[in-house]
């Protein structure tokens, strides 16, 4: 994703700082790069050529310099002046209505003041950090990290990672240094170095009353046929994410007309490969398969690393498989300026939420349970003496998610929480890779697509796996069946494994012997042989604990592990027996960013 870095401050910094923190939002060298001064003060903005939306991503007048990175819908050019204006007029309303995920900067050089805006999530992220010289913000960490006088590694950043998964506050892995919340406006005033952050925009919140039945049906047919040809303007080639489920075909049944190709990665044979081989065939669309096979397992240790430092630290290890894939599917940026995904998707429309990836396994037991509870046995032997004061901050965490999204045995928190901590934190990473090479967009994050979710009973609101709502009933799949039958019929007759979406909309039964019917298809002799052997989409196990053992015992389980300064030597050797594939995934991506920040975050490999 593009990038920018501000530094507001009295006295200037050294130019060779000043290159290596502007280096920082350019790390893939995938993008341009513009910058301009006033007084001691510096800007620079990072783009890749070749955006859906066009126009200066950096505009400087008599009064105002500003600065927008990501990407808006709606609009054929970036609106900067337009965003000037209502920040001048104190129009903070004007931002609940712009579309899509950037981040904003805009400094009054007659009022000495900086205003840094966040999207209406927080999707792109954006950091601050006050010194005795000024304020430093970035879109990324790393920038902090070539700082001279640099922020320490923070602690408590690694106990969150390892309890939820990812920080689930403001806080990063570098003290002090704060990400911006969402839906805010920072507010720094250069003369008294004071700041305030002011919101924009609630959280979005369960309607009072739920919509139900056809009403709510129709109602998400009207929306979706008004919001998603919007993510599609913009390029003549666009890549559409396409697995053997739902999402994908959802995105391609709802496309205008375009000159699309679909594209599913995985290892060779594995479901998602081909069941969308056979949507594509049978759609009569393009579809590309990027395989993980010889050469990708060869390209891997170098992927993992890379993933983790393209990234700034947003993307752990265990998902360098995007860099891989996004590389080769826009032959590293030339081909396909928009990408669509449905990422997220089956959490808002049908309540996945995916345990441990997604949801850590701590936090699955709290909302299953609806109670707050740590295991001290697991963690105490992880952490040692460090365990009491672990506890106390992550108490004090899940204490402020209540607050913020009310019970944890609530729908309405686990969408809550899906939306603004997994799509931001998990999902966040993967935007940051896909957009080092194309213009990633998530239609199901729209505005309205989320009010959406919480204004109908069809959404994680019945569905989550975590309450008493089975996953994968028929009752899940009505509203895309739905919306493909009066949107894009042809895609409704397609089979979908053992089901097809016109036929889940005739009920229960009919459904239920269709299911019958295609799986006694599916072994039938005339079908000829089939393995029953399961090929998984992804092999971490093999990749982690076979063919790549050597570079991850000598990351983690080595005497010259930075992790081992924040983790028992106990555990790391009952890990190194074990080989449990979540923890080695978990503290590898840790060691990779511990490294880089005691290496300025720069390449030691």
């Amino acid at each position: 994703m593009s990038g920018f870095f501000v530094f507001i401050g009295e006295r200037t910094i050294d130019q060779r700082e000043l290159e290596g923190l502007t280096d920082t939002i350019n790390l893939s060298r995938n993008f341009q790069v513009r910058s301009t001064n006033a007084d001691a003060s510096h800007f620079a903005v990072s783009y890749l050529r070749n955006t859906p939306v066009r126009g200066e991503r950096l505009i400087e007048t008599d009064r105002w310099i500003a600065l927008f990175s990501g990407d808006v819908i709606g609009h054929v050019e970036i609106p900067l002046s337009e965003i000037i204006r209502n920040i001048d007029s104190s129009n903070t309303a004007y931002f609940r209505k712009l579309e899509g995920i950037y981040a904003i900067a805009a400094y009054d050089k007659e009022k000495g003041t900086l205003y840094v805006v966040s999207d209406r999530r927080s999707q792109q992220p954006v950091y601050y950090y006050t010194t005795d010289n000024g304020i430093f913000v970035s879109t990324d960490v790393s920038t902090f990290c070539r700082l001279e006088k640099k922020p320490e590694f923070d602690e408590t950043w690694l106990w969150e990672y390892l309890f939820f998964n990812y920080p689930v506050g403001d806080s990063t892995f570098l003290k002090d240094v704060r990400r911006i919340p969402p839906a805010s406006i920072v507010e720094y005033d250069r003369d008294s170095r004071e700041y305030t952050i002011h919101r924009y925009a609630a959280n979005y919140r369960k309607a009072d009353h739920l919509i139900d039945g056809k009403e709510a049906l129709d109602h998400a047919v009207d929306v979706f046929a008004r919001r998603m040809p919007g993510y599609f303007e913009g390029a003549e080639t666009i890549a559409c994410a396409l697995t053997g489920g739902w999402d994908g075909r959802t995105l391609l049944a709802l496309a205008p007309d375009k000159d699309i190709t679909a594209y599913t990665y995985g290892i060779p044979g594995c479901d998602d490969l081909v069941g969308a081989g056979d949507t594509a065939r049978t759609a009569k669309i393009k579809h590309l398969s990027i395989l993980f096979d010889n050469e990708f397992t060869k390209d891997l240790p170098n992927c993992l690393s890379e993933t983790v430092f393209l990234s700034s630290g947003l993307q752990g290890l265990q998902r360098a498989t995007l860099l891989y894939a996004y590389r080769k599917l826009t032959e590293r940026g030339r081909r396909f300026p928009i990408t669509i995904s449905g990422v997220a998707m089956d959490m808002q429309l049908r309540g996945h939420a995916h345990v441990p990836a997604l949801v850590s396994p701590d936090m699955a037991d709290i909302f299953e349970s609806g109670k707050i509870a740590i295991r001290k046995n697991f963690w105490s032997s992880m952490l040692g003496p460090d365990y009491s004061t672990f506890e106390d901050h992550i108490m004090q965490r899940l204490r402020a998610l209540r607050n913020n999204f009310g019970g944890f045995d609530s729908t309405e928190h686990h969408l809550s929480y899906a939306l603004y901590i997994v799509s931001t934190r998990y999902f966040g990473g993967e935007v940051k890779i896909a957009d080092l090479f194309t213009t990633l967009r998530v239609p199901v994050w729209d505005s309205e697509i989320i009010e959406l979710s919480y204004g109908i009973k069809q959404s994680m609101l019945s569905f989550s796996q975590f309450s008493a709502h089975t996953r994968g009933d028929i009752t899940e799949q009505v509203l895309q069946s739905y919306l493909l039958s009066k949107l894009a019929p042809v895609f409704a007759r397609v089979p979908m494994g053992n089901t097809r979406p016109d036929i889940i909309l005739r009920g229960k039964s009919a459904y239920q012997l269709y299911r019958l019917y295609r799986g006694v298809v599916s072994r039938s002799p005339w079908r000829g042989f089939r393995s029953k052997k399961t090929i998984l989409l992804e092999d971490w196990n093999r990749w982690f604990n076979d063919l790549h053992r050597e570079f991850i015992d000598n990351l983690i389980f080595s005497k010259e592990a930075r992790i081992r300064s924040y983790v028992q030597d106990g555990y790391l050797d009952a890990l190194g027996r074990n080989r449990n594939i979540h923890y080695i995934g978990k503290l590898a991506t840790a060691e990779v960013i511990l490294r880089l920040v005691e290496n300025g975050w720069k390449r030691f490999w």
